[in-house]
């Protein structure tokens, strides 16, 4: 498995790197919503149920957790940054649209919870 990029995740000292722009590859996806503290509460519970998801850093005001694709169990890391959420795959440029996929269902989980 690749490892974790340095700017995803917690710092070894466990503070949270400030959240960097998306990058302009096709397969991050990064979506704004005004969203309350215990919103956290909410994506994390979403989160645990997804298939091949694990989370890696649940801290105030953060979560990044590691989804494994079906087929190949290629790693995309998801973060969410309260208000930001960003979903990018650790590898290639296209995902086939998985990860846009992926924070959609998150979101409408997230509507209706």
């Amino acid at each position: 498995m690749p490892p974790v990029p340095d700017e995803v995740g917690l710092r070894t000292d466990g503070s949270i790197t400030a959240p960097a722009l998306p990058p302009a590859s096709p397969n991050c996806v990064s979506s704004y919503v005004d969203v309350a503290e215990e919103a956290q509460t909410v994506i994390r519970s979403i989160v645990e149920k997804e298939e091949r998801t694990e989370i890696l850093a649940d801290v105030p005001g953060y979560i990044h957790a590691v989804q494994y694709t079906a087929m190949w169990k290629f790693p995309d890391d998801i973060e969410f940054w309260f208000p930001v959420e960003e979903s990018a795959a650790r590898l290639g440029s296209s995902d086939l649209g998985v990860n846009r996929k992926r924070m959609e269902h998150i979101r409408d989980i997230y509507i209706d919870y």
